[in-house]
């Protein structure tokens, strides 16, 4: 009998960044130039089944923290130097242009909005936040008093949502053949 599973994914790292609601968490889609194997079959995987996702890095490195811009960032910051985990930069920056006015409304930081968005997803069991000062902790910590409205969630799934892909696109197009009929 096995007790417990686990399956590491560097992109599970941002399982929340880009996830829809039937996809999950909020960090994994701003993760990588690319959408992952984790985001489009594990996480629907781990819903269906009720199982659990633990999201590593869900402020992706602190590029979701708020402190970087399309003009630069906190030059102190250890992003600013080591640029890790690699993500894709105007997705995320669109992810922040919609954080940013969520957090002012709720009146906390953009990191308790991304990660009260993460942790609202129903796939995410908890996650490894990477706080190295005492204040970013007892910041982090404070996202589980947050509260995103559905009009917030959607705002985040909307602009976090993954392309369609192959061949799911094809679906789209519509089909050159008529009910019943076949291609031989």
């Amino acid at each position: 009998m096995i007790g417990a599973m686990t399956t590491s994914d560097a992109p599970a790292t941002f399982a929340a960044i880009g996830l829809r609601a039937e996809l999950v968490a909020a960090v994994v889609a701003l993760g990588y130039e690319e959408p992952t194997p984790v985001q489009r079959e594990t996480i629907p995987l781990l819903k269906d089944q009720g199982l659990g996702l633990l999201v590593w890095s869900p402020l992706a490195g602190g590029f979701l923290s708020g402190k970087f811009t399309r003009d630069g960032g906190d030059e102190s910051a250890r992003r600013a130097k080591f640029d890790f985990p690699p993500v894709n930069k105007e997705k995320g920056f669109g992810i922040l242009d919609a954080l940013i006015p969520i957090a002012k409304a709720h009146d906390v930081t953009v990191p308790q909005i991304a990660l009260a968005w993460i942790l609202a997803n129903k796939a995410v069991t908890s996650v490894i936040i990477g706080a190295r000062k005492m204040p970013q902790l007892e910041d982090n910590l404070k996202a589980v008093d947050v509260t995103l409205t559905p009009d917030d969630m959607r705002a985040l799934d909307e602009v976090s949502k993954l392309t369609v892909e192959y061949p799911a696109w094809m679906d789209s197009l519509g089909s050159d053949r008529r009910p019943g009929e076949r291609r031989y």
